[in-house]
């Protein structure tokens, strides 16, 4: 009887086949895919504008690189810049991009006009038998900082502000006591103070300042 007429050969043969194919045929080469010109189009020009976009903001705004730490604060007094007297900082300018935050710091770049910095409190404070004080550094040129303060009844000192005139120069954090007494604050009870705004402008409008605050402790 020829194999050939064997109902099994076939099958024979085919599991043969099979097993030729799959351990001594030589392995199949990958396609490598196709990278579309479009996208390499696309991702270049994203890039570009990405670059430029960073290149215009770095040079309109002025940045510190600052070091993580906590603010040191005095025994007697209470940073109200802390997580349980604040309850949010707002930026008071055109440009509200002008603060940056950076960890317990805040910077804020002063151009010609007057930058202001809100601090709203999660409950009042007594400014009538305590004081302020304000830690923080700054350009060399000399800055102002008028003070203004707000009550729960929203009564404020905006037509009054307290004056603060800062010369003095110093390449650490300097102590800038902010004192109440013998001001015009009207109608402002100060002992239920819920809002303190500071309002930033150089004395020489030729240049463009900044400061870094550290913190502001009630004493």
């Amino acid at each position: 009887m020829d194999k050939r007429d064997n109902p099994f050969f076939s099958y024979a043969y085919l599991d043969s086949q099979r097993l030729k194919d799959t351990f001594f045929s030589p392995p199949k080469k990958k396609r490598k895919k196709k990278t579309s010109k479009k996208r390499f189009a696309l991702l270049g020009a994203s890039a570009i504008l990405i670059l430029a976009a960073g290149i215009f903001f770095f040079m309109k705004y002025d940045f510190m690189v600052i070091a993580r730490q906590i603010p040191d604060t005095s025994n007697s007094g209470i940073s109200l810049l802390s997580k349980d007297m604040l309850e949010s900082t707002r930026c008071i300018a055109q440009d509200e991009r002008l603060m940056k935050k950076e960890n317990a710091f805040i910077y804020l770049t002063i151009p010609k006009e007057r930058v202001a910095i809100s601090f709203n409190l999660k409950k009042p404070i007594d400014l009538r038998s305590n004081s302020l004080s304000l830690y923080l550094k700054k350009s060399d040129a000399p800055l102002n900082i008028a003070v203004v303060v707000k009550d729960t009844r929203f009564f404020s000192n905006s037509l009054n502000p307290v004056i603060i005139e800062v010369t003095q120069n110093d390449p650490s954090f300097i102590k800038v006591p902010i004192n109440f007494t013998g001001s015009n604050l009207q109608n402002t009870n100060l002992y239920q103070v819920k809002q303190i705004i500071l309002y930033f402008y150089p004395q020489d409008k030729e240049k463009i300042n900044w400061t870094l605050i550290k913190d502001l402790i009630l004493i």
